[in-house]
């Protein structure tokens, strides 16, 4: 199966990886539970794994979205909350406003089934904010489609409309969440948790984004003739 992951499937690297790293969960599971031999599964060579650069949006561009009308406002609204708070997509649309207590997110992720605690900070609360209305507690906080196709088209047309020249995708806001926190000088480990991952290791990836930034910074000064 894995052979065929990598040689007949015709799918990416890191699809092939996925696929065949669910596989080995269920055969760890059925040989805890005494239908097959462990040492069968960790004979199985993986599908290689490819390191992918991590998109992310600048300062800079969160504003020009923010001062960009689009012409689908709850997604618009639902990623810039997801720019400041870090949480997935299926996370944002499962969100009430009963998991809002004293200012912290307070939920299970759907993707992990651990329970996180996310502080809202003054920008995310401001995307809050309507009015004076009353919002039942059993009621979803936002209100966008299920369909990934129809709200990464949305995404490209606003971020189209407000020259943001990124690839658009609702993960994106994610990974611009980690960064904006390392950036900032938030150490990795809060970080990690503020995103809810389980291991370090997930987190570090951005922390290379932020190397690359610094060396970006460094190239960017200017080259001054020196005679000493």
């Amino acid at each position: 199966f894995a052979e065929y992951l990598s040689k007949k499937s015709g799918l990416k690297k890191n699809t092939s990886f996925l696929y065949f790293r669910k596989i080995k969960e269920v055969l760890y599971k059925a040989s805890q539970q005494g239908f097959i031999k462990a040492d069968i599964i960790r004979q199985a060579k993986t599908p290689h794994k490819e390191n992918v650069e991590r998109g992310y949006l600048e300062l800079s561009e969160i504003e020009k979205l923010i001062n960009t009308e689009a012409d689908r406002p709850e997604i618009k609204k639902a990623f810039l909350f997801s720019c400041f708070t870090g949480l997935r997509q299926v996370d944002v649309r499962n969100l009430k406003w009963k998991n809002i207590i004293d200012n912290t997110i307070q939920i299970e992720q759907q993707k992990t089934k651990d329970k996180i605690k996310i502080p809202i900070g003054q920008t995310a609360l401001n995307i809050l904010k309507n009015g004076n209305i009353f919002h039942l507690p059993e009621n979803n906080i936002f209100d966008f489609p299920t369909d990934r196709t129809t709200i990464n088209r949305a995404l490209t047309r606003w971020f189209k409309k407000a020259e943001v020249n990124k690839k658009a995708y609702y993960h994106l806001s994610r990974h611009t969440f980690a960064t904006l926190n390392l950036t900032s000088g938030n150490e990795i480990y809060t970080v990690s948790k503020l995103l809810g991952h389980k291991s370090l290791k997930t987190t570090e990836i951005y922390a290379k984004i932020i190397d690359s930034k610094k060396k970006q910074a460094v190239d960017n000064l200017p080259a001054l003739e020196v005679n000493l």
